[in-house]
């Protein structure tokens, strides 16, 4: 008994200790496994804490890029671009504490320009730091790109005798260089491409400035009124007319001691074969700058649909100073601030007020097809990759009725007739028309109704200089094109 007992107590421990010494390994071995899911799990918490503080950067650093470009176009100022994209990463962030960024120089190509922006951090960690790993680095790149494509803008004010009245064109004068302080801000790489035309209008439009417009004149289809003749603005009749069997009337060039050249009508009547004169029916002045070419080459040139059995009547009457003086004659391809606000100072008052041919010159001066008169590249119509804009502004409805008797030439129907002509063909060719109505009181459908949808304004002689520098800011905006 005393052997098996000592055996007993020999092998009894020995059989109770290995239990006690496996579940002590198990034990070990769990806790190795706990220790070792926990920084596997810590460590997958601080990579998804990584990634999304990546995510939240990335997000926040493409939207400051396209606010840089943005206002880079706008402001033509890479310092105070720069200062702004840097706020607007820190707002989009919840914390932007670590962060470094790196503005590269903008980079410009024909009418795009472009920048990367990186930025960079290491992110500190919380569980793999226990095996050695302290950061993770992030990096974060963004490539900011703006195309402006080549605008073409023909500005339309109108400077008929009633903008003489309340400050009107002071305040308008004053709004232009608002308007040319904000538009002028954008990079000259893209102003390189900017068309803008300024086309003031009375009764009519001064072209004396272009070359090809004396050759047009040969075009003219009006003559003076035979029952009731009266002095014109422009040359007419310079082919010989006949006007009764064995009568003619023609023009001829009479030059005055100064110089001047002015042209006169004279009747002759055929006697034993020989022309004899008879009588001056109209003498004219010297073409001032002002002329409306023949219904028939609108047509041809596709730039108006046929109205009908009339043409458009003539624009000047007996007398009267519609045709707007030399400081007030339309100039395009406008290239510089300074340029566009001499312009815009020297206007001077005319007499009328023809919203139609204000129009109908923008349309001119924005068409493919008159590109050479104006000595300009030829854009088309309906193309995404080249917007056209007109700006019409005006303090009333058309006052165009002139009358003597028994002579009518224009009327005020008549000149909103045409109106819409001109706007619905503009519209029609892709053309953007910004209306604005200018201290009058009450509905003014000539403009509202020409104006592109939600492009009509309102504006008075206090706020009118807001209401170009919106519309300049606007203009910007919509033919800019942020990508990343």
């Amino acid at each position: 008994m005393l052997r098996k007992t000592t055996f007993m107590t020999k092998i009894g421990p020995a059989v109770q200790a290995l239990p006690q010494d496996r579940s002590g390994g198990v034990a070990l071995l769990f806790g190795l496994t706990a220790i070792i899911l926990l920084q596997i799990g810590g460590g997958v918490l601080d990579v998804a804490r990584a990634h999304s503080q990546k995510t939240l950067a990335q997000q926040a650093l493409d939207s400051s890029v396209l606010t840089l470009m943005s206002n880079l176009v706008s402001t033509n100022n890479f310092s105070q671009s720069k200062t702004l994209a840097e706020g607007f990463i820190s707002q989009n962030m919840n914390t932007a504490e670590g962060w470094k960024w790196d503005i590269g120089q903008v980079e410009s190509t024909g009418t795009h320009m472009s920048v990367v922006v990186t930025g960079t951090k290491q992110h500190p960690t919380y569980f793999l730091r226990l095996i050695g790993i302290d950061n993770i680095p992030l990096k974060v790149q963004s490539h900011g790109a703006v195309t402006v494509r080549p605008m073409s803008v023909a500005v339309v004010p109108d400077i008929s005798w009633s903008m003489n009245q309340g400050g009107r064109m002071a305040g308008l004068k004053a709004a232009l260089t608002d308007f040319s302080a904000s538009f002028f801000s954008m990079s000259p790489l893209f102003l390189d491409k900017l068309q803008l035309s300024m086309v003031p209008y009375a009764g009519n439009v001064n072209i004396s400035k272009y070359d090809k417009a004396v050759p047009l004149l040969t075009n003219w289809e009006y003559g003076v009124n035979p029952q009731k003749p009266y002095p014109y603005q422009f040359f007419h009749y310079l082919r010989e007319m006949p006007i009764a069997e064995g009568s003619i009337r023609r023009t001829e060039k009479v030059k005055t001691k100064k110089d001047l050249t002015f042209f006169v009508v004279r009747e002759f009547i055929r006697e034993k074969n020989n022309w004899k004169y008879t009588t001056t029916v109209d003498t004219e002045r010297p073409w001032t700058g002002c002329l409306q070419v023949k219904e028939s080459e609108l047509v041809n040139d596709d730039l108006l649909a046929k109205a009908g059995s009339e043409p458009m009547p003539p624009t000047a009457w007996a007398g009267v100073l519609e045709c707007p003086p030399v400081e007030s004659r339309l100039e395009a391809n406008i290239r510089s601030k300074a340029e566009f606000d001499d312009i815009s100072a020297k206007f001077n008052i005319g007499y009328g007020t023809s919203h139609d041919i204000g129009m109908l010159w923008a349309l001119r001066v924005l068409s493919p097809n008159w590109a050479t008169f104006f000595g300009l590249e030829a854009r088309p119509w309906n193309s995404d990759l080249y917007p056209k804009y007109v700006i019409l502004l005006s303090d009333g409805q058309s006052r165009s009725l002139f009358q003597a008797g028994d002579q009518t030439y224009r009327s005020d129907p008549r000149t909103t007739v045409d109106l819409n002509r001109v706007c619905t063909a503009l519209k029609d060719k892709g053309v953007t028309i910004i209306g604005i109505t200018y201290e009058y009181n009450g509905y003014l459908p000539e403009v509202e109704d020409c104006a592109s949808p939600e492009y009509a304004y309102h504006a008075d002689t206090l706020n009118v200089g807001q209401v170009f520098k919106e519309i300049a800011e606007k203009i910007k905006n919509t033919n800019t094109r942020l990508t990343h």
